[in-house]
């Protein structure tokens, strides 16, 4: 099925000449980034069928078998020619010189188990930016005829009535079009959303469940949040150690340096010696130290200077670590 953002005209038919379909095949150790195939190394298949034309989708037909005893099959599809997909204006589609990718539902030669209805994504499911509002899910999403009005989507708690006009889905997400911008001070903002007006759905036609007065975050607000060490979540193996802060930090404000992080054993304890490294990825920042720490050592760590150990807004480590207090991990 191939989906689109409006309803299409039935009385045009597509020929099977205006597609080509493509396939690569990958192990079973594969399976963990299907998409590391260039477009170059799948190969055309030549049964392809057009059946009909139903509301804003297109139904092709494919030969049987879209697994595969050793692995999962990756499908392409590419658009040759758009002149016989219409809208109901008489408009053509877009072209698609790019090849598109096919959610396959089989895989390993049997179905595929359901992920569950959608649910609202766990980290950030609901921004606002400017007249921008994203739904994001936590699996693909069908295209539905793009919707204008309010989808069953309602916004409360903002500075001045706020109304959705527009209502459309890309991949995971749902993109809610604004009658006003939002404003970056703006705070307090919530979404609601009727499951009974607009079919939020995957590819198992499983629909979205409704929800009330959902926290919207507010991507324009300025971020004065401090990052903190996350309680018992720092880690030392060997010469590894990692401390994790509460937000994405940043590689060079500047960067830190080996000098400001002192790590001790305490009487009897192994001599761990001075970092030699500190390097930084998302929100740990990780040290290396000159000898390794045994299993039977109680470390403790002391940052002597966290004047540039900034988030990713620049916002110096939180008041809460004094230099020269010590942390256990």
């Amino acid at each position: 099925m191939l989906y689109f953002n409006e309803e299409l005209d039935p009385s045009y038919m597509p020929l099977k000449s205006d597609f080509t379909l493509f396939d690569a095949w990958i192990g079973i150790t594969g399976l963990e980034d299907p998409h590391g195939f260039s477009y170059s190394q799948s190969k055309p298949r030549s049964t392809l069928e057009v059946v009909q034309v139903v509301g804003n989708a297109l139904e092709l037909n494919v030969e049987k078998g879209y697994g595969g005893l050793l692995g999962n099959a990756v499908y392409w599809i590419r658009i040759d020619d758009t002149s016989r997909i219409r809208d109901l204006s008489g408009n053509t589609a877009a072209a698609s010189a790019e090849r598109i990718e096919v959610v396959n539902l089989l895989g390993a030669g049997s179905y595929a188990k359901s992920p569950g209805a959608p649910r609202l994504a766990a980290t950030a499911p609901l921004v606002v930016d400017g007249e921008t509002l994203t739904v994001r899910f936590d699996q693909p999403l069908i295209p539905f005829t793009t919707v204008t009005g309010t989808g069953g989507f309602s916004v409360s708690g903002a500075a001045q009535a706020t109304a959705v006009t527009h209502v459309n889905t890309i991949a995971t997400t749902v993109v809610l079009t604004l009658d006003r911008e939002v404003g970056g001070s703006e705070t307090g903002i919530e979404l609601s959303y009727d499951a009974g007006t607009t079919a939020i759905r995957n590819f198992f036609e499983q629909r979205a469940a409704g929800f009330d007065n959902r926290a919207v975050a507010n991507a324009g607000a300025a971020d004065t949040a401090k990052p903190a060490l996350v309680a018992g979540a720092s880690t030392i193996a060997g010469t590894d150690v990692r401390l994790r802060f509460s937000e994405e930090m940043s590689a060079s404000n500047p960067k830190p340096t080996g000098s400001q992080f002192v790590l001790s054993t305490g009487d009897g304890g192994t001599d761990l010696g001075s970092v030699t490294l500190v390097s930084i990825s998302e929100s740990v920042v990780r040290l290396r130290t000159e000898n390794a720490a045994l299993a039977t050592d109680a470390v403790s760590l002391t940052i002597t200077d966290t004047s540039n150990i900034r988030d990713l807004a620049g916002n110096e480590m939180a008041a809460g670590y004094r230099p020269g207090t010590l942390f256990t991990f």
